[in-house]
């Protein structure tokens, strides 16, 4: 199966599309038309999959979904985790795919682990980077679909 998104089509990443209509209170259905008025196309059954991840993955992620990509977390925002040396910042991304023999849409995640701080977009980018790779997408048999970040971290030392 190709990638289901029309050739040219300026959708960007079908999951932060579909995470703005939930946003915006659009239900599904009502997604599904705006997506493809804008120009996308995807499978009806994978739209509706896709879309159940999406606001699953809102419900849990609170408030790192609703970060702006661009910019650098507030301090506050950070979640602490107990982790190696410390000093380090964290992002954790969930990754959406559909695999291509079957149809499901599925989910994946990704951390984003750096030394200075890092904008939610970002992680987001390396993580797309990662999974959607011609070679890696080829051999898993899987289309990414996008990105969304679920939660932010500053790494402390670990200790027993």
């Amino acid at each position: 199966m190709a990638n289901e998104f029309a050739p040219g089509a300026n959708i960007g990443n079908p999951s932060g599309f579909i995470k703005g209509l939930i946003d915006e209170g659009e239900g599904p259905t009502s997604g599904l038309q705006i997506f493809r008025d804008a120009g996308g196309e995807i499978r009806t059954q994978t739209w509706f999959q896709l879309y159940g991840e999406v606001n699953e993955a809102l419900i849990t992620s609170g408030e790192a979904s609703a970060l702006d990509p661009y910019q650098l977390p507030d301090p506050a925002g950070y979640s602490e985790w107990k982790m190696g040396r410390g000093g380090q910042f964290a992002t954790q991304v969930k990754v959406f795919f559909t695999d291509r023999d079957t149809g499901v849409v599925g989910t994946t995640n990704y951390t984003y682990i750096t030394d200075q701080a890092h904008t939610p977009g970002e992680a987001e980018a390396a993580a797309f980077d990662e999974y959607a790779d011609a070679d890696n997408e080829n051999e898993y048999g899987q289309t990414v679909q996008g990105t969304m970040t679920t939660n932010v971290f500053a790494t402390v030392p670990w200790s027993t």
